[in-house]
């Protein structure tokens, strides 16, 4: 990658003035806005190849959206004032940010007093636990990615962004754990971990870590606050499961231990209005080359994506544009469950025939791994796409790496087929259906902490987002709503005539709904735990369900081998699929809201363009 020439204008818009950082694929710049004659910083990610250029592509259509609401509500993250695709490259434009790398501060032998590392570390934790719940990784957390800056106060440390989506992690020597957790997000805080231990003793991580990434007792020699040094050495442990699993659970640690020392902070209130205005527009920007020659640099500066004011009338009508692009051939049996990954472009699925099938958005199939046992009944991706599940005829659940395609365990308790799996919010537990019970899973460990036990078969499963409710759906065709932490009852909701076959949650945790063998599909608010809509005109039972991101698009599928899509809002129909020879037992959604994935008990995989928008007024 080569390096631009200092003077030369990005876009028609931005000088590059000074060279701030370059660390492929990243490089970053102090430039100057011509417009309006103001000061930013201009960063580059400049791909090396094709592959790079779909990762980052990706990349930047579902992260640039969540950046943008970092940069609103967290300080340590800059406000990003505009980005666009030129040259080749992805670009970013961030307001300035006084300061100097931590890295030329250690350079100089500078003394950091441990209050204000403390307090530091704490604001980076939160900044952390922001990108982390948005589904981000930094993945490059080291001296010379952080800012140091003073004045108006203390002195903090500010983060830059996140690097991409989880999966995507770089890492520097020493500040990078030698055995990484399922989680990407493990990589971060043993980064932040050993950053600051530097900090404090004022000696490389690899001078505080013996051969087997142990601590030695650094904290002696430093003098600092005990439990300050436990903290940060049980985020550096060798062993990942003896690690600290989120940034929330070190915030946690930190307030028991040292509340006099730090705040307590709520967490970030990000609204879902301004998601709803960013998404679109972020998928418009990166589905193509944008031509800001010929119109301008685009200016879109977080503002302009201010939540706009509640006015209730009746909803636009959705404009809708759908085509299938492929069909995926391989199954030799029906394809009973897929899921997509947290990039948008690889989809698993899996069968009767016992294999799980790994295929891009594009139409290639690029893996294969052979599952001992019989057909898989269900699939489930962890929040950072590191690992999935597979749930199973023969009653058992295996956790794979992604990374290595390795079956990393066998979970066993059922005595009966998985009927459906999920992980937790925050991807701390696995949640699966089978039988008359759900078994909440510790699955780093292996081990199941809770069961609830059901009155009625569990044919379907559905797990909250954003909270600990898991719902069942049975034979009997009760909706049982239940607490995970205290696996008690929480409500029962009836209506059904059969039992209940699917259940899909919005992914703002606002609707539930529900399909079943009695040939409808009801929609409930989560809220009133009412019925809020029911939809009819099946002929056969409802198999499979899933609605778009922006919680605007409904797909059903059932025996009668159509897919149906339905406006969430009013229950109004809005086209139907046909393609399909077989009943639909699988249906996804790819996060960005724009490709709908469907398995058929033909033996296929269909990947449909679905591209919903509301006309403006």
């Amino acid at each position: 990658m080569s390096l631009l020439s200092l003077g030369t204008l990005c876009a028609d818009r931005y000088r590059l003035l000074e060279l701030r950082q370059d660390s492929k694929p990243l490089t970053t710049y102090d430039a100057q806005d011509i417009h309006t004659e103001s000061a930013c910083v201009v960063s580059r990610w400049q791909p090396s190849c094709h592959e790079q250029y779909q990762s980052l592509y990706q990349t930047f259509a579902f992260a640039v959206p969540h950046w943008q609401q970092l940069g609103a509500h967290e300080e340590t993250f800059p406000q990003i004032l505009n980005f666009f695709e030129w040259d080749g490259a992805f670009w970013t434009v961030t307001a300035p940010i006084p300061g100097e790398w931590v890295q030329e501060a250690i350079n100089r032998r500078e003394f950091f007093p441990e209050p204000q590392v403390t307090a530091w570390f704490w604001q980076v934790l939160r900044g952390l636990r922001a990108a982390h719940g948005l589904g981000l990784v930094h993945g490059n957390i080291n001296p010379a990615t952080l800012l140091w800056t003073m004045g108006g106060g203390p002195g903090r440390l500010v983060l830059l962004y996140p690097l991409g989506l989880s999966g995507l992690s770089l890492g520097v020597p020493g500040y990078m754990p030698a055995r990484q957790a399922e989680s990407e997000t493990d990589g971060d805080l043993y980064a932040l971990a050993a950053t600051t231990i530097h900090l404090l003793s004022h000696m490389h991580p690899s001078y505080v870590l013996d051969a087997e990434q142990h601590p030695r007792p650094w904290e002696i020699e430093a003098n600092v606050n005990l439990n300050l040094a436990a903290i940060l050495n049980r985020m550096v442990a060798a062993e990942p499961l003896e690690r600290y699993p989120s940034a929330a659970a070190v915030l946690e640690a930190m307030e028991q231990t040292l509340g006099s020392v730090v705040t307590p902070l709520a967490p970030p209130q990000f609204t879902d209005r301004l998601m709803e205005r960013v998404l679109p527009v972020a998928s418009l920007l990166f589905s193509g080359a944008l031509a800001i020659t010929a119109v301008g640099a685009v200016v879109l500066g977080w503002q302009r994506f201010a939540p706009p004011p509640r006015v209730e009338q009746e909803p636009e009508p959705l404009v809708m544009q759908f085509a299938m692009q492929h069909r995926l051939v391989g199954h030799q049996q029906p394809v009973r469950s897929l899921a997509i990954f947290p990039n948008n472009f690889i989809v698993i699925s899996g069968g009767g025939d016992r294999f799980l099938r790994f295929w891009n958005v594009a139409g290639k199939s690029f893996a294969n791994l052979a599952v001992a046992g019989v057909g898989v009944q269900a699939i489930a991706i962890h929040p950072s796409g590191n690992s999935f599940v597979s749930g199973h005829q023969d009653h058992r659940l295996q956790v794979w790496s992604f990374r290595s395609a390795r079956l990393r365990r066998t979970l066993s308790g059922h005595t009966g087929p998985i009927t459906g799996l999920g992980y937790t919010n925050q991807g701390q537990w696995l949640v699966s259906s089978g039988d008359r019970t759900v078994r909440i899973w510790d699955w780093r460990r292996g081990q199941a902490i809770r069961t609830l036990t059901v009155p009625s078969a569990v044919t379907s499963l559905g797990i909250h987002p954003l909270d600990t409710m898991v719902v069942t759906g049975s034979q009997d065709g009760v909706i049982r709503l239940w607490d995970a932490t205290t696996g008690k009852l929480d409500r029962e909701l009836t209506g059904h005539g059969a039992a209940v076959t699917a259940l899909v949650f919005s992914r703002d945790g606002t609707t539930l709904v529900s399909g079943s063998g009695d040939r409808t599909v009801r929609i409930w608010d989560v809220d009133t735990r009412q019925a809020v809509r029911t939809l009819t005109g099946y002929e056969l039972p409802v198999r499979a369900l899933a609605i778009s991101g922006d919680n605007l698009i409904l797909a059903t599928g059932g025996d009668d081998s159509a897919i149906r899509l339905w406006d969430v809002r009013n229950g109004e129909p809005l086209q139907t699929l046909a393609g399909h020879t077989g009943p639909i037992f699988a249906l996804a959604f790819a996060p960005d809201d724009l490709t709908l994935v469907s398995g058929s008990g033909d033996r296929t995989i269909k990947v449909w363009n679905v591209a919903p928008s509301v006309p403006s007024p």
